[in-house]
């Protein structure tokens, strides 16, 4: 403690504690899909992934494909359309 801060100290120390047990996350304000996933509380893939594909067109998104096996996250995975992934497909 510096002298002459004492009277003080517990000012401070009441008007912050418990704060340290508090998370805050610091996020950045681009539209990326790094940034937007910190400001919502979600990874990148979870937020690429959500609202059924409504954020894949975000910067950072493009290459984040879901992992079911459908035609739509097997196409994404291999850079293809639904359409052209199933065309494709040997049978």
């Amino acid at each position: 403690m510096i002298s002459g801060c004492e009277k003080y100290f517990d000012k401070v120390e009441e008007k912050f504690r418990g704060m340290e047990d508090k998370k805050t996350n610091i996020c950045c304000t681009a539209l990326t899909a790094s940034c937007l996933s910190c400001s919502v509380g979600k990874s990148v893939e979870e937020f690429c992934l959500d609202g059924n594909g409504k954020n894949k067109g975000v910067k950072g998104c493009e290459k984040i494909c879901c992992r079911a096996l459908n035609a739509d996250c097997n196409s994404c995975a291999v850079g293809k359309s639904v359409e052209e992934y199933c065309k494709d497909i040997k049978n």
